[in-house]
């Protein structure tokens, strides 16, 4: 148990939360989330090719 309070626990467990959330973002974006146009980036591609 007290190598857990090595870390500020809180701010460690947020940042962690919060790293966790973006991963899940990158895999399943939501429909606002910048990392995912795929639609328009595969017509930029095809207007481009």
């Amino acid at each position: 148990m007290q190598g857990l309070k090595r870390f500020p626990s809180d701010g460690f467990r947020a940042k962690t939360k919060a790293f966790v959330t973006d991963l899940k973002g990158l895999k399943n974006p939501a429909p606002g989330n910048i990392v995912s146009p795929p639609a328009d980036v595969v017509k930029l591609v095809d207007t481009l090719s």
